[in-house]
């Protein structure tokens, strides 16, 4: 049930495959997010496990799907963890957005009610508290802000 693609092919919801010499698949797992995570059942002693694609060696995994089922589906959110935030049009929206919003909040920045949209109320207290903490005044929240923040 699934379309065959490549490894650099591979994004959230595809499927890999252990495949043995007799074209038999002995072990399938899950791809979570576009970093590659994979959820597979690693065995009766260990279960359910989360490992990126390369931490059982480049070989482990050597065949990859993609189920029709995800073919009409849209292309998933980055992961909130990791993407760059900032004022952009359309506006970012998410739970990462919320956090953010939450969190200058609770140390008195002042942008309103936190909805999950990074506006314009946003960008300024994101330029706010980079410039207290003496960084870069672009208001971007990039991981290093995040870090700085406790996110």
């Amino acid at each position: 049930m699934c379309i065959p693609i490549k490894r650099s092919e591979l994004r959230a919801g595809d499927w890999v495959f252990r495949v043995n010499s007799k074209d038999k698949a002995t072990h399938i797992g899950y791809v979570v997010d576009n970093d590659k995570l994979i959820i597979h059942a690693k065995g009766r002693d260990e279960g359910v496990v989360r490992e990126f694609l390369n931490d059982n060696g480049s070989t482990y995994w050597n065949w990859y799907g993609r189920p029709v089922i995800f073919d009409n589906l849209p292309e998933p959110e980055p992961n909130p963890d990791r993407r760059d935030l900032k004022l952009e049009s359309p506006y970012l929206r998410g739970t990462d957005v919320l956090a953010l919003q939450e969190k200058l909040i609770s140390l008195g920045y002042e942008l309103g009610n936190a909805d999950g949209v990074y506006g314009q109320k946003t960008d300024a207290a994101v330029r706010n508290f980079q410039n207290r903490a003496k960084r870069m005044t672009d208001g971007v929240c990039d991981t290093a802000m995040r870090k700085l923040l406790g996110l």
